[in-house]
């Protein structure tokens, strides 16, 4: 991946009457739309990245449930896009929220909703990446009555795809019911829909392992009988081989009914397998009373890793939301996204990347702006490095069609070094939202080799991100007690900064920089040890 992170430019905005310069979100640009809301409350899957460095990207276009429909784009290894928009996948009016899953050959499924004419389509490329779409009818009708709407795609390792449905119902006091089915010859045929579990939102995903499993997560209820779109358990199905099933008995991670500390979680799921076939998913909760109103508005982000049978804490939002709102279905951490990679050097991690809102950044009329974090996990999820914010493209008090806000993220199951998320960029105004997409530095590389490391001494472990706006985090490891001196010098040899000066015990310890006072550049920090001297780069971009 030669191309890493989209420049950063200055632009001058005019909230109110105040006068600021905000940061311009990093990343390169997609395609455009008018439809801000791109999946039900889950990051689902519209961004993948293939095995030569490939990334497809589909999203959903238009400005009205009717007159919607689905797009594709496609960037080579070489950093080019197919088309400055995309191209269509379905110009048939009313069809959106797409997901999308690669086959053997690279090529795009992308499956979707069409509202008009209540139905799911599945259009697969004929090509990696030409956007020569063949089209499919997937069944949809849920036993007993009904259709299924909001698909999600998966695609095994023995070419099986399949879809993953919710029950479309105006009752909001029966739960709808979630189905599944398959086609084992690219579309063609299908097993009849099997009902997996009544549910209590549009919430769910299934994923594919590269050992040939698949498996579908979901938020079950809590209460039998008690209608709650709030107060849920997250639960698991896996198939060794996909095909074989059982839908009567699933896996209960949370137990949150039996907890008695009114922790659920209202919405926001996703997995994904590792390389051993082992399942990792990722969720937020919140704290809920017995009405079903929030307790307070401070929410968790957990992962939980079927390797180990842990659940832990990842990720907190720092303090209530009292004087910014930021829409129906988001909390202070939405929509987070997991992504799973096992690169050639044997280093695994997970990476999970979500909005945060911070009641700082928040426009003139109220509502609270959205940036995108990042948070890395190693040894089977039981070490965490983060969060980071890596858009950090604040705009207080920003006027609506100037607000720079993201929203919706996907993330792409597989990664190499890089993560590669999609996101939507809302001005908060009348004007076509922007889909970007933004690859993200993995600190599985930071990782010092071991011919770079002093046996008992010390090592400097990197800074995250790089490159950075504004703010970066640099780490290193001490072996035992030492005197530590820090330093920031630009391209010149000039010192900038001192980060640090004094005593520190053995460990790992990190260290922030915010270089908004600096020019855009390359700096050079310094780490002088008792044990030694060691100098890394890194990059700052506005």
């Amino acid at each position: 991946m030669k191309n890493a992170i989209g420049s950063f430019g200055l632009v001058l905005i005019i909230a109110g009457a105040v006068p600021a310069q905000y940061c311009e979100p990093p990343g390169e640009i997609a395609g455009t739309t008018q439809y801000l809301v791109q999946s039900s409350g889950v990051s689902a899957n519209r961004i993948a990245f293939d095995e030569q460095e490939g990334v497809h990207i589909t999203w959903m276009s238009g400005s009205s449930i009717f007159d919607r429909n689905v797009r594709y784009n496609f960037r080579d290894e070489s950093g080019q896009w197919l088309a400055t928009d995309g191209m269509p996948v379905n110009e048939v009016n009313g069809a959106g929220y797409p997901t999308l899953a690669l086959n053997a050959d690279n090529a795009a499924a992308v499956t979707y909703h069409n509202v008009n004419d209540n139905y799911v389509g599945l259009a697969v490329d004929a090509f990696r990446g030409m956007a020569v779409f063949e089209y499919f009818d997937p069944p949809d009708n849920i036993p007993g009555g009904g259709n299924g709407f909001w698909p999600q795609i998966a695609i095994s390792t023995n070419g099986d795809i399949h879809i993953l449905m919710v029950q479309h119902t105006q009752d909001q006091g029966i739960y709808p019911k979630m189905i599944y089915s398959r086609s084992t010859n690219g579309g063609e045929t299908w097993t009849s829909t099997e009902v997996v579990a009544d549910v209590a939102l549009l919430n769910g995903c299934i994923t594919a392992s590269s050992d040939g499993k698949v498996g579908i997560v979901y938020l079950e209820p809590v209460i039998s009988g008690e209608f709650s779109q709030v107060k849920n358990d997250i639960c698991y199905f896996v198939s060794p081989d996909g095909r074989d099933w059982d839908f009567r008995t699933p896996e209960n991670i949370t137990d949150y009914a039996n907890d008695n500390e009114e922790l659920f979680c209202p919405w926001g799921i996703d997995a994904v397998f590792d390389s051993d076939g082992n399942l990792n998913v990722v969720w937020v909760t919140g704290h809920i009373g017995d009405d079903g109103s929030f307790i307070d508005e401070v929410c968790q982000l957990w992962h939980f890793s079927e390797q180990t049978g842990y659940v832990s804490q990842i990720a907190e939002s720092s303090d209530p939301l009292l004087t910014c709102t930021y829409g129906a279905v988001t909390l202070p951490i939405s929509m987070p996204g997991i992504a799973y990679t096992n690169d050639a050097y044997g280093n695994e991690a997970l990476s999970v990347i979500y909005i945060g809102y911070d009641e700082s950044d928040a426009s003139s009329e109220g509502e609270c702006v959205g940036d995108l974090y990042a948070t890395f996990g190693f040894e089977d999820g039981q070490v965490w490095d983060g969060p980071y914010n890596i858009t950090q493209s604040h705009s207080p008090n920003c006027a609506p069609g100037d607000c720079l806000s993201e929203n919706f993220p996907s993330l792409a199951e597989n990664m190499n070094e890089w993560a590669h998320p999609t996101y939507v960029m809302q001005k908060l105004g009348d004007i076509p939202d922007t889909i970007y997409y933004m690859p993200v530095e993995v600190p599985i590389g930071d990782a010092v080799d071991d011919d770079e490391r002093i046996p008992g001494s010390f090592s400097l472990l990197g800074n995250y991100p790089n490159p950075f706006n504004a703010r970066t985090t640099i780490r290193f490891e001490l072996a035992e007690k030492s005197d530590v001196r820090l330093t920031v010098y630009d391209i010149t040899g000039a010192r900038v900064a001192v980060l640090h000066d004094g005593i520190l015990d053995a460990g790992i310890h990190k260290v922030s920089w915010n270089a908004e006072e600096e020019a855009s550049g390359v700096y050079y920090y310094k780490l002088a040890t008792d044990a030694g001297i060691s100098t890394r780069k890194m990059v700052f971009l506005k």
